[in-house]
């Protein structure tokens, strides 16, 4: 499923919304918010479409799980035991997953969104979608995504989701990490938007220069 500007800039002016409310499920427009654990992600829909929207690092368990960069195999691997996933991220999933997955059933058309950690999250909830509701037409877009996984990885999500879009903005510290010298690859179409600086910056991590700086929004 395509992200055309209209979904787009829908995530993005209403996540901005919900990163910082101290009410996320009060805000118009949220059908559901979820807490659990150190995970945090609400429900929405707009013209027939469900989204789904992973919130960001805010909390000092989801630096724990950032943290745990060992790479570990998936349920959705199938044979294929060299596609592996940061174990901490995958961890958080899995505290979101069995809702998310009865979120869904009720909808043809689904969009995974997650900023930072929360885009980690949206990685592994796409692909997990996809592979699990194969008839679902799925889109997939992130702001100031880490890496997840392998390169075998990247491969199977790409092969899966095509039309997936990865923002980054300037030089966002957070896009660079996990390091690929330590086997973990990128996914998605890479849409660059902003300055690109010559350094890693945490100033462009920021959801509001997401917002700001990309060109539909």
């Amino acid at each position: 499923m395509k992200i055309t500007s209209n979904i787009s800039t829908y995530c993005l002016e209403l996540f901005e919304k919900i990163r910082y409310s101290d009410s996320p499920g009060k805000i118009q427009g949220v059908a559901r918010y979820y807490n659990v654990e150190h995970v945090q992600w609400v429900f929405t829909r707009k013209d027939g479409i469900g989204y789904v929207f992973f919130i960001g690092s805010n909390e000092f368990w989801d630096w724990v799980h950032n943290f745990m960069f060992r790479l570990r195999e998936t349920p959705y691997c199938g044979t294929n035991r060299k596609l592996k996933v940061h174990s901490g991220f995958y961890q958080s999933y899995l505290e979101a997953r069995g809702v998310v997955h009865s979120y869904v059933k009720d909808f043809g058309k689904v969009v995974i969104f997650g900023h930072s950690l929360g885009g980690a999250i949206a990685t592994l909830c796409a692909v997990d979608i996809q592979y699990n509701f194969p008839e679902k037409e799925i889109g997939y877009f992130s702001i100031g995504s880490p890496r997840v996984g392998n390169r075998v990885f990247a491969e199977s999500f790409n092969g899966r989701l095509p039309d997936a879009v990865r923002c980054v903005n300037g030089n966002d510290v957070v896009t660079k990490i996990p390091f690929g010298s330590m086997g973990f690859s990128h996914v998605a179409n890479l849409k660059h938007i902003g300055d690109r600086k010559w350094y890693p910056s945490v100033r462009d991590h920021s959801v509001r220069r997401y917002r700001k700086n990309f060109p539909s929004a």
